[in-house]
């Protein structure tokens, strides 16, 4: 499943909850922001290793 298709299924999710599951639907998108956070700083800090050779 793509990042995107499962983005949009969890914000639907956070949308239209089911009773007792938002809190997990929200942990899991900022999960994801996390992740998508991590894997920017590192591809960035690769870009300036790689410029600096």
């Amino acid at each position: 499943m793509k990042l995107l298709s499962v983005v949009k299924w969890i914000l639907k999710k956070i949308i239209f909850p089911s009773k007792g599951h938002n809190n997990r639907y929200l942990l899991l998108l900022h999960n994801i922001k996390i992740d998508s956070h991590r894997f920017i700083v590192q591809r960035a800090l690769n870009l300036l290793i790689e410029k600096s050779k």
